[in-house]
């Protein structure tokens, strides 16, 4: 769905590397927000991230690392301050791909609640754009349904992978996905135009569900080939904005951007079809050598708040999976981190 390896592995498929892994996203977790939240993560997360249905032999590998485990630990600054969520693809440990998206679906609506004001919002979502009865669900190997939540709050964020079907029926689900949330009338116009650069693939679309429901709705792309100037501007206006330029020059230093890997997200507000707001994420490999030095001087760039001593130690005991720079329509910057916890004994 977002990374693009050379070739994954399987995830940790027995309890103690399971445990492990766990433990490693409860102690990064506690170390920004303290132990008391920690404490709560590490209880929940197991549950949510495996669904102990499987055989050893059975698990299948996520896209969200390079070596197929299936979670992240994400930092995201603003001017504000710094913020921690969890980004994982449940099931990994499923039979197959279908009972891998039925488990998702469930850690889904654990996380919501069945109360909560989008849970409704949520099925229907699902319904119609979750993988079709029958075999569909076989197409998705690297995952189908990726979630995303901030320890101690309600809500959720959720992914689906948009990048298994051939090209025309990317685009087409794509479309009628943002039709669906947004203005229809602008959508499909908008995205006849950024197909027609040959610049994008379609990679995931998404929805942000808080205690107001779905509000926010987002599209991610995979850049097939390196933008020619002034493209990714005509696309997402705000990425032409000059401290975010600098602060994309911080963080990529000399190196060249590996198009493949790069994502653009876009995201959109109900009932608008304009992206005001884009992020672009750049993979490791395309990163200056020296992350936590990278960060600091792209934050101080975007005027986004120094890394905190806690954020700065993380990263420097993660491994660093992508880095991404985003603006809204008022010029507002953010910096996220996306951080592979390293289990101990590793």
């Amino acid at each position: 769905m977002f990374s693009a390896p050379a070739e994954l592995v399987a995830p940790p498929a027995d309890a103690v590397a399971r445990r492990s892994l766990a433990s490693a996203a409860t102690k990064a977790i506690g170390a920004m927000l303290g132990f008391s939240v920690a404490r709560d993560v590490r209880e929940r997360l197991p549950s949510l991230l495996w669904s102990g249905d499987g055989a050893t032999e059975a698990a299948t590998p996520s896209g969200i690392n390079a070596d197929g485990t299936p979670m992240q630990i994400v930092l995201s600054g603003d001017a504000g301050g710094w913020r921690v969520r969890v980004l994982f693809d449940p099931g990994t440990d499923a039979a197959d791909a279908r009972q891998r998206y039925r488990f998702a679906r469930r850690s889904a609506y654990r996380l919501l609640g069945s109360r909560h004001t989008g849970a409704r919002g949520l099925r229907n979502l699902l319904s119609r754009f979750g993988p079709d009865a029958g075999t569909d669900a076989d197409r998705f190997t690297e995952g189908v349904l990726w979630l995303a939540f901030a320890p101690g709050s309600r809500g959720l964020a959720l992914y689906i992978d948009a990048s298994v079907r051939e090209p025309d029926e990317q685009w087409t689900r794509t479309a009628h996905f943002l039709r669906d949330h947004v203005n229809g009338d602008l959508a499909s116009p908008m995205l006849d135009a950024w197909r027609a650069t040959g610049l994008l693939a379609p990679a995931s679309v998404g929805a942000e569900i808080g205690v107001q429901g779905m509000r926010r709705f987002k599209a991610h792309w995979r850049l097939v080939r390196e933008p020619r100037d002034g493209e990714l501007a005509a696309i997402a206006p705000v990425l032409a904005v000059p401290h975010v330029r600098r602060g994309l020059r911080s963080l990529v230093g000399e190196r060249t951007l590996e198009a493949g890997g790069v994502l653009l997200e876009t995201c959109f507000v109900a009932g608008c079809a304009s992206s005001g707001d884009a992020k672009l994420d750049i993979p490791a490999a395309s990163l200056a050598p020296d992350a936590v030095r990278a960060a600091n001087e792209c934050a101080d760039a975007l005027g986004v708040r120094a890394l905190p001593d806690s954020a700065t130690a993380l990263v420097a005991a993660s491994r660093l999976s992508y880095a991404g720079v985003g603006c809204d329509a008022d010029g507002r910057s953010r910096l996220n981190l996306y951080l592979h916890p390293i289990p101990s004994g590793t």
